[in-house]
């Protein structure tokens, strides 16, 4: 670990915890239980944090705590809920990305590909897992350099776009009345993600980065720590892409 992120506040407070953590990953040779994801997740948690605050990190900073988190996350069971587990899918290839184990996640989501359920998902009739299965995918094409992956794109984000006034007052109307602001957020953190599509493959870097950002905050208001953890990563691995084609 670099003198940079060493001596960063939340690796000194909370350096137990990421001790704790990183001693199950190495030493558990079967599933985790409840305690150890907990465990991990504050670890993942903490690394985050020492992205944020009054000690912007620089770039060596940000793939050491990429390459960190990425074997964090690779340790944590596939989410059942779709949802969830798309978010845990792009947080994956994010960290992957920054950290240059993009191989590894490749490896790691042809072997467990049985467990994921995107066709059904990215035609459900719920909006909010129709938005995120089908952004998710294509991003993932895009990380992948598919050759058709910018043309996809800008195809899912046109249409999802048109589809808002089809699907999104039926699923706010059915959510719990304590639950439709943060289920807004997260819609409303969608809407930047599907306007950074448009202009991603344009290779519109500002326009590109303000929508996430604008994804990000959003998320954070409204999302689960899957959901902020996986926003926050792709802004980052989306600079990260932008900076290397500089």
């Amino acid at each position: 670990m670099n003198n940079t992120l060493s001596q960063h506040w939340a690796m000194q407070l909370f350096k137990a915890d990421v001790d704790k953590a990183n001693k199950i990953v190495l030493e558990k040779s079967g599933p985790l239980n409840c305690d150890d994801v907990e465990q991990v997740n504050k670890a993942i948690a903490t690394y985050e944090l020492a992205l944020h605050g009054d000690e912007p990190a620089n770039s060596l900073t940000i793939e050491e705590v990429a390459k960190a988190t990425f074997w964090l996350y690779n340790s944590l069971p596939i989410p059942e809920d779709i949802i969830e587990q798309t978010f845990y899918s792009l947080s994956l290839a994010c960290t992957a990305l920054v950290s240059g184990c993009f191989d590894e996640f490749v490896k790691r989501e042809t072997a467990n590909r049985s467990k994921f359920c995107w066709d059904a998902a990215r035609t459900s009739s719920d909006w909010e897992t129709r938005l995120t299965t089908q952004l998710c995918f294509c991003w993932l094409n895009s990380f992948r350099q598919q050759k058709d992956a910018a043309s996809k794109m800008l195809l899912i984000a046109d249409l999802l776009i048109q589809e808002q006034s089809q699907y999104e007052e039926k699923y706010l109307s059915g959510q719990k009345p304590n639950k439709v602001k943060f289920a807004a957020l997260r819609l409303v953190s969608c809407y930047h993600w599907a306007a950074a599509s448009k202009v991603f493959v344009t290779n519109d870097s500002l326009k590109t980065s303000t929508h996430l950002r604008h994804a990000f905050n959003a998320m954070e208001k409204g999302g689960t720590f899957i959901q902020v953890s996986a926003m926050q990563w792709l802004l980052l691995a989306t600079q990260f892409l932008q900076t290397k084609q500089k």
